[in-house]
């Protein structure tokens, strides 16, 4: 096994300690790409200044309106308490028993839709929040139901879905996003049913031990308690969610169909965002006072975000520059099957 080689695996496992460790990847990041360059025997000033920088910023450049616009629309959905009020009927709707599920499938139609794995998770935890204190689950379970929705299989194995990790494999293979769907749709049983199994598994036996929901004490929940909302509230919680995945899916069609532009992913991406923060501000105009805080809170929350991200994409960038990563291809593309 060569120096780089090692270099590579030595970075990765340092990374994935140091940031389990809660240590923050903004510095951990360039630290495992300065091990990796130096095992590598490239220059740290070229990995550093060159291929990391570079990589980072490609990476903001690409994805800050989606990360900004979509911790926006969470946080609208939060402050204004249309998280809340959905997560409160789908709970009475199919039951505490099935609060896992009430996580699951909107992590599974937003990821369905192109929206990102990372700008979901803005999206669905204040709604997954506030179905985990309806049903008295506790929140320790909540991670692992948004992981189930929005990291599994519509991020890779649904037939159809614009998801980077189905998309970038057509380019090699010459296949299209629909490619294989039969194969696809067991891969989906096989990785989904197990999951969401132990997911209620989990539940099941939290609810039998006793134990009960705890707030989080660095989950700023606005308390709506004394505010006059509207018996039908939780539409302002859904009709956003329903319009963006709209907006993503069927407007890029009928723009391509009726007036012959193509329009981009990306562009799909902001556009849909942009609709759902309008329509959710419009549904809570009642709730004026709330709306720019909302915003202001939102864009403050997406930095740190895609700092974070955007820090380890340029980690994979250094990784992608040192002579081990050739090693490491090879390896994986010549594997038996």
């Amino acid at each position: 096994m060569s120096l780089s080689l090692i270099g590579i695996i030595l970075g990765l496992i340092l990374l994935m300690l140091l940031a389990y460790r809660g240590y923050s990847i903004i510095w951990v990041a360039p630290v495992c790409a300065v091990v990796v360059a130096v095992l590598g025997g490239y220059s740290i000033l070229d990995a550093y200044i060159g291929d990391y920088m570079t990589g980072m910023a490609n990476y903001v450049l690409q994805w800050f309106p989606a990360f900004f616009l979509g911790a926006v629309y969470g946080k609208v959905m939060d402050m204004t308490g249309s998280a809340r009020s959905l997560g409160n009927v789908l709970v009475k709707l199919i039951g505490s028993r099935f609060a896992v599920l009430a996580v699951v499938l909107p992590c599974l139609l937003m990821t369905y839709g192109g929206i990102s794995l990372f700008v979901v998770v803005f999206v669905i935890y204040p709604m997954g929040y506030s179905i985990y204190r309806a049903a008295d689950l506790p929140r320790t379970l909540l991670p692992g139901a948004i992981a189930t929705g929005a990291f599994g299989i519509t991020m890779t194995a649904v037939p159809g879905t614009p998801q980077i990790q189905n998309m970038i494999p057509t380019q090699y293979y010459g296949t299209d996003a629909m490619a294989a769907p039969l194969l696809s749709v067991v891969a989906c049983v096989v990785m989904f049913v197990p999951a969401y199994a132990y997911l209620e598994w989990r539940a099941h036996s939290a609810r039998k031990k006793g134990l009960h929901f705890v707030p989080d004490p660095k989950h700023k929940e606005v308390d709506h308690s004394e505010k006059d909302l509207p018996s039908w509230h939780w539409l302002t919680g859904i009709v956003p969610l329903i319009v963006v995945v709209l907006m993503l899916n069927l407007f890029p069609w009928l723009l391509s169909r009726y007036a012959g532009i193509a329009l981009e992913a990306n562009y799909a991406i902001v556009i849909a965002l942009v609709c759902g923060i309008l329509v959710c501000c419009v549904m809570n105009l009642g709730q004026a006072k709330t709306l720019l805080p909302a915003i202001n809170e939102g864009a403050n929350g997406s930095m740190g975000a895609i700092m974070n991200t955007a820090c380890a994409v340029g980690f994979g960038s250094v990784v992608q520059a040192v002579p081990g990563f050739s090693t490491l291809t090879n390896i994986a593309l010549n594997m038996p099957g």
